[in-house]
């Protein structure tokens, strides 16, 4: 897979992370995926992330995505995380749980 379509798997992740809503459910899983990629694919296609929140209607503003709005809202999804219900999600789909402690 080249870089390309990673740098848009990472925006998809991005906003999977930072628009979903689950109704009694934390994101874990989107939050795992999100940290993999940025991890281990960190080019983010921000033209990718910014098409795909204004098509799910969480981006209304200016047509560019300043680094600081963005950071902003990275801030507010990490703020709200369930870390502890996050890992008891993902736990079954993780090889080494102990990978998944703090």
């Amino acid at each position: 897979m080249g870089s390309r379509a990673l740098s848009r798997l990472l925006a998809d992740k991005m906003h999977a992370f930072l628009c979903r809503r689950w109704v009694n459910r934390v994101n874990g899983r989107d939050w795992y995926d999100f940290v993999w990629f940025a991890g281990n694919h960190p080019e983010l296609r921000l033209s990718h992330l910014v098409q795909r929140l204004r098509q799910s209607g969480n981006w209304t503003g200016a047509d560019r995505l300043e680094s600081g709005v963005l950071r902003q809202l990275l801030d507010t999804a990490i703020e709200a995380l369930d870390v502890e219900k996050a890992r008891r999600e993902v736990e079954p789909f993780v090889r080494d749980p102990v990978a998944l402690q703090v």
